[in-house]
């Protein structure tokens, strides 16, 4: 009985979303923020404003900090610093040797 309680208190959403003509994630009551607040930012900045807002990511975020993998800031720092070194060298002319190496790395990639 307490699960047909449970799943009665849902039965008008769960139709509602079956009958509409496309849905949209997250749903308007799970957002958290107003879609202002989320775009702001730029992804230079998110690592550094980034606080977990729920239980789940304080125990991920706790969890990555103890393994000591790197933080968020530590992670866009360090792509920040490949792409400038990207930058600098995507003008410089590359020998053929470089060129079937990069084809190599990529077609390993891939």
């Amino acid at each position: 009985e307490q699960t047909s309680a449970d799943i009665q208190k849902y039965q008008n959403i769960v139709n509602k979303n079956r009958n509409a003509d496309s849905l949209q994630f997250p749903l308007p009551s799970q957002r958290t923020e107003p879609r202002a607040a989320r775009s702001s930012a730029s992804t230079k900045q998110i690592p550094s404003v980034y606080k977990p807002m729920n239980k789940l990511e304080q125990q991920v975020n706790d969890m990555l900090a103890k393994a000591g993998v790197a933080t968020d800031i530590q992670a866009a720092e360090t792509e920040q610093r490949k792409l400038e070194e990207l930058e600098k060298t995507a003008g410089e002319p590359r020998s053929k040797e470089q060129l079937l190496a990069h084809a190599r790395e990529v077609a390993r990639m891939r």
